[in-house]
């Protein structure tokens, strides 16, 4: 898809988009029963996509390359023997699960 290119007459801030018969009835349908024009509703559709997509891109963990390289290690490393406490957990764990059934 490509960006809108603004034209001569174009409204400040006021992007044209192309819309379908089936998008504005969709719209119309919406607007009237959330009590909105329907540039208001479909404004704040945009608004909510948008901030839906920013969310979901921001979501990405970053780390130093130094942090990814030791995780990686880590997690080729073979397993290491279990402590005390690790041990413990998993017995009481088996515990609670045959206690269940």
């Amino acid at each position: 898809m490509s960006a809108y290119t603004p034209q001569k007459g174009d409204p400040p801030g006021n992007p044209r988009l192309r819309r379908s018969t089936v998008t504005d009835e969709l719209t119309d349908r919406a607007a009237s029963p959330a009590n909105e024009t329907v540039s208001d509703f479909a404004r704040t559709a945009v608004e909510e996509r948008a901030a839906a997509i920013i969310r979901e891109h921001d979501l990405v963990t970053r780390a130093s390359p130094d942090f990814f390289d030791d995780l990686l290690a880590a997690l080729d490393a073979p397993p290491a023997e279990p402590n005390d406490a690790l041990s413990l957990g998993a017995a009481l764990l088996d515990t609670i699960i045959t206690e269940r059934r």
